[in-house]
């Protein structure tokens, strides 16, 4: 990036369009932070450096989109959990909330670690 380049990410609270980030919103969500962080402090920093390798990725590759620059997210995001990708699944549960989880991968395709979350009907990480 070059180095008169900005990054720009609007910090919110508990806002109903973000899970953790939103790439289109360019936001990044401090409640949903803490949700990660008090799970592992290691999972928290991981949304930061995969909110930032979005935003590099974007802002280095002009008309980069979210697949192309989530994708080159996750490998950084990973090697903080000391892996080489990171994979998610969802369910949607009977009372309305979604679960998740990230499952954190060798290079072999083994894991590493798993976290488990839920998501409550306002968009909030529990």
């Amino acid at each position: 990036m070059a180095s008169h380049s900005t990054v720009d990410v609007k910090v919110t609270n508990v806002d109903s369009r973000t899970i953790g980030d939103s790439f289109s919103q360019m936001t990044f969500d401090v409640a949903d932070f803490k949700a990660f962080e008090a799970k592992s402090p290691q999972l928290g920093a991981t949304l930061f450096t995969h909110v930032f390798a979005e935003r590099l990725f974007s802002a280095n590759n002009p008309g980069a989109g979210f697949q192309s620059s989530h994708a080159a997210a996750l490998g950084p995001e990973a090697a903080v959990m000391g892996a080489a990708t990171r994979t998610e699944s969802g369910t949607q549960l009977m009372n309305g909330w979604t679960g998740a989880t990230f499952d954190y991968l060798d290079k072999k395709g083994n894991p590493v670690s798993s976290y488990s979350f839920q998501v409550d009907p306002n968009w909030a990480v529990h």
